[in-house]
């Protein structure tokens, strides 16, 4: 069944033009307001979304974190034992600790294939929507498909980044402990100096991820050149980023804090895990109104390089929308 679409911010529209020159100076907490009144006028959609895709993936990530931890706590113990049991220094890895690897590789890659779904249907169906175009959750899934390739190449690069983020952060580290064993700066200030350089940088990441995404969703270009056009767009807009990145960041980490601490709660098991499923359904939310201000981020970028923006500057042609959702047609740039 359709659903009623309304223009954006009461946009006037004409045909298939819509007027939209605000757009390109929203700021963070318009670009907030704009990602809620989007749900609100499209509620069935996005729940449908956020039960399907968002919450399976937000719990799989808590379980891997969980599990992450778990590992480190039965293979590093702390205290370490005395002597260690079980340890030998370049010797045959036992069953335990190949179920562990396979284990962390299954998670790894469910993770990767549920935030794909999980951006490529909120790119879409806001980018949709942001479009004047009607759109329900047959549609979104219908369109998953032909976004698979752009978004796998794109997410496997921005998997390169983080682990090159990962390699800096350790040899910052490294280097910044060598000082502290010969004095010559106190322990904290080397912690306070690793953990710095590790937001920006991750941040930096996370948001070129982020633009990169939109350019593989709306102008089917993937890889590096769509981080090298997303961070051309956002030449002018890292401070909104800024702002969008510190509101979600804020809520999520207070949110992981309490799943953290409620695995450790002592109360009765059902109600352990129904207090965890509540928890996960309110990160889930605020995972989905961030990628969904990650794409409205994206178009406020693009707009404030146009004059004037229509359906067909997006990459949503005519012929892509004629008679309800079509294929979206046209080679991928990748490298």
């Amino acid at each position: 069944m359709g659903i009623d679409i309304k223009a954006i911010n009461d946009k006037s529209t004409s045909g298939k033009q819509q007027n939209v020159q605000d757009d390109g100076t929203w700021g963070p907490v318009d670009i907030v307001q704009r990602a809620v009144e989007i749900f609100r006028g499209h509620a069935c959609t996005f729940t449908w979304i956020q039960l399907t895709l968002v919450f399976p993936f937000t719990v799989l990530g808590l379980w891997n974190q969980y599990y992450i931890k778990k590992l480190v706590h039965d293979f590093m113990p702390v205290p370490p034992p005395s002597p260690p049991s079980n340890f030998q220094l370049g010797g045959d890895p036992t069953p335990d600790e190949w179920q562990a690897v396979v284990a962390f590789i299954v998670l790894l890659l469910l993770g990767f294939a549920f935030s794909v779904n999980v951006i490529g249907a909120l790119f879409f169906a806001v980018g949709s929507i942001y479009s004047g175009k009607t759109i329900t959750f047959k549609d979104v899934l219908a369109a998953l498909p032909n976004l698979w390739n752009g978004l796998i190449v794109t997410g496997l690069w921005g998997y390169v980044f983080f682990g090159i983020v990962a390699v800096i952060v350790f040899l910052l580290g490294s280097v910044l402990m060598t000082f502290a064993s010969v004095s010559f700066l106190p322990l904290p200030i080397v912690c306070l100096l690793t953990f710095t350089v590790a937001v920006i940088l991750m941040f930096f990441v996370c948001t070129s991820i982020q633009m990169a995404n939109g350019v593989t969703v709306f102008q089917q270009i993937c890889g590096l050149p769509a981080f090298s056009k997303g961070l051309q767009l956002l030449k002018s807009k890292w401070c909104v980023a800024l702002g969008l990145a510190t509101i979600f960041a804020i809520p999520q980490a207070i949110l992981a804090f309490v799943v953290s601490a409620a695995t450790l709660a002592c109360a009765g098991v059902w109600a352990k895990y129904l207090f965890l499923a509540v928890l996960a359904n309110l990160l889930s939310l605020v995972i989905q109104f961030s990628v969904m201000s990650s794409t409205l981020l994206y178009f406020s970028c693009n707009q404030a390089h146009q004059q004037t923006v229509s359906v067909d500057h997006f990459s949503f042609s005519q012929n892509q929308f004629e008679s309800g959702y079509q294929r979206i047609g046209g080679p991928l740039q990748s490298v």
